[in-house]
């Protein structure tokens, strides 16, 4: 006998219960819900038209005659109901079990067929750049890679030996042969990439590699000078370890007219700051435009007015007799066109108790990268913190571009309501201290744009996002600090909140008093990985509580994958609102700001 089909009616209910879960599962945020807690008996219709108010789940539960039979009648009703349920859930799971299979394997089928062409595939040129990344990453040693990548095979050297900057990279430690073949393989138009370990210039059995690479001097595009805590500056102080290079290359006749930038790398172990770079170095490299510096900060006895661009990595925290703060603050006024200042600083949370700083303008700088690593917010001392004292004394009136980045190193700390809240007014301490009201001053300042990245130390990332609530901490950002700037970026892994001085006469005393002057009218939200949009909602219900909101001319929301564009709209309108789905790289776009 045929089998009948079931009625319409149903299997219209059942394709429903199908598209439910279908769209269910397509949830931004799901994975942030407790899905028992979710789909608790409470929940369910069924368990309330059988309990009502009076939640009898025992079976035991004394029954009065009146609601016997009635009740009875609906459990066996409800028993059925259940059972029917349990058949369909089981069928959904035994169906889904087939089709993730399927799926799973349809997806390594594409993975391996990619994998099965391989590198192979690639076009020689793409080959070239990946091998230029490798010898770039091996400091001094590139030339060292270089050989050892010609060597995997015949395409390979074809490649390497057809990639004339491959060989740009000095390293005079390598034999006389060697340095004259890597010289040779470069070319004579090749500009090069000399670096020394300091130690070198200190070894009799160098001096003949270093003769071998004196006639390229003029063809450098980069210096750097090295020096290791562990085999130099105990026999030597590190001022003469990285001085005397710097003096030989100075030497008349031994000009580097291409030489671009200057890197001076110290131990993180013994940093030093103070050392003088000699004076006649800008005769030497009339082109010089970036200094690096990395646990050592010279001295400069007179002003160096090539450099433009100076990278500083350095612990800040107060070191008796002198702090590299205060250093730092005579160096800057001794680079009369600095244009762009990036700032690594290690240790920022520590109290500075050195004599206080000089108030120090920067009268050329138009950008400024702040980049807090390893930040301990307990450790924090929101009045007179290294950080805060710094930003105290910085004037910088031509200042357009203002990057933030802080990557927090004690998140774990705090699970409970109390002290999540407490973490996050001590980051709403930092933020004020980062972004004084005298930095966007429009009477002196100029200041364009903000980008504020906040990130969480990777060694706790995974502890973090299972265990910590996220929505009780916040990143409380100063409206005050940000007022008189027209265009603000965040990159938050925690939701943001405007907040003002809670010193203010009213909530809105801030506006009313200089409504005309606001002049925040862009804000951007670039890579926050867990922005929801009970999040934004938070972020825009701060702003049109200090009367700042209808202001806003336009709202940017990219790389936010929790944010999909309905939500969006629904909360900023669409009017402002552009939405960029496209994947933003954020580590590429940051890379010198992280």
């Amino acid at each position: 006998m045929k089998a009948r089909s079931p009625p319409r009616r149903a299997e219209d209910e059942l394709s429903s219960v199908l598209s439910s879960l279908e769209r269910a599962a397509r949830a931004p945020n799901l994975y942030l819900v407790e899905l028992k807690e979710a789909f608790r008996m409470e929940n369910w219709n069924l368990f309330q038209n059988v309990y009502g108010d009076d939640h009898r789940t025992s079976a035991g539960q004394h029954l009065t005659r009146d609601d016997d039979f009635s009740w009875a009648d609906r459990l066996k009703k409800s028993t059925s109901e259940i059972y029917d349920i349990s058949k369909m859930l089981q069928a959904i799971l035994e169906v889904a079990d087939d089709l993730r299979a399927q799926l799973e394997s349809s997806y390594e089928e594409l993975v391996a067929e990619r994998h099965s062409n391989g590198i192979r595939s690639l076009p020689d040129e793409l080959l070239a750049r990946i091998f230029q990344i490798s010898v770039w990453g091996e400091d001094g040693f590139g030339a060292r890679q270089a050989v050892r990548l010609s060597r995997v095979s015949r395409w390979f050297r074809n490649v390497v030996l057809g990639t004339r900057g491959l060989w740009t990279m000095l390293d005079p430690i390598s034999s006389k042969v060697k340095l004259e073949l890597l010289i040779a393989r470069a070319g004579p138009a090749a500009l090069f990439h000399a670096f020394f370990n300091a130690i070198h210039w200190n070894k009799d059995k160098n001096r003949k590699s270093i003769d071998i690479i004196r006639p390229t001097i003029p063809r450098w595009s980069t210096l750097t000078l090295k020096y290791d805590y562990m085999y130099e500056a105990r026999e030597t102080g590190v001022d003469d370890v990285l001085g005397e290079p710097l003096s030989l290359l100075a030497k008349e006749g031994l000009r580097s007219p291409l030489l671009e930038e200057l890197m001076l790398r110290g131990d993180s172990i013994d940093p030093h700051f103070g050392g003088v770079l000699p004076s006649d170095i800008e005769a030497w490299a009339p082109n010089l435009r970036t200094l690096r510096c990395s646990y050592f900060l010279p001295s400069l006895s007179t002003p160096l007015s090539s450099i433009s661009t100076l990278i500083f990595t350095q612990e800040i925290s107060a070191r008796p007799p002198a702090s590299p703060l205060q250093i730092l603050l005579r160096l800057l006024p001794k680079i009369p066109n600095l244009s762009s200042f990036e700032l690594v600083a290690y240790k920022g949370y520590e109290e500075y108790d050195n004599e206080s700083l000089p108030t120090t303008e920067c009268s050329s700088l138009t950008s400024f990268q702040l980049r807090l690593h390893n930040f301990r917010l307990r450790n924090f001392s929101s009045e007179g913190s290294c950080i805060a004292t710094l930003m105290a004394a910085l004037r910088m009136p031509l200042l357009e571009d203002f990057s933030i980045s802080v990557r927090i190193w004690d998140f774990r700390q705090g699970e409970n309501e109390s002290e999540c809240i407490e973490w996050s007014q001590l980051l709403g301490h930092l933020s004020r201290a980062i972004l004084p009201t005298h930095l966007s001053d429009p009477n002196c300042h100029r200041m364009v744009s903000v980008l504020y990245k906040l990130c969480i130390d990777e060694l706790g990332r995974t502890a973090w996002t299972m265990k910590a609530p996220f929505g009780l901490r916040t990143l409380n950002l100063p409206l005050d600090g940000v007022f008189h700037i027209p265009s603000v970026t965040l990159s938050s892994c925690l939701r943001v909140i405007f907040t003002q001085e809670s010193d203010l006469d009213s909530e809105n005393a801030l506006v009313s008093e200089h409504n005309e002057s606001c002049r925040l009218r862009e804000l951007k939200f670039i890579g926050c990985e867990y922005m929801t949009p009970v999040n934004l909602r938070h972020t825009v219900d701060s702003l049109e509580a200090l009367g700042v909101w209808d202001r806003i001319e336009r709202v940017v929301v990219q790389d936010c994958d929790l944010l999909r564009y309905s939500d969006v709209v629904n909360i900023v309108g669409e009017r402002r609102l552009q939405y960029l789905d496209w994947h933003f790289d954020a580590r590429k776009s940051c890379s010198k700001f992280m």
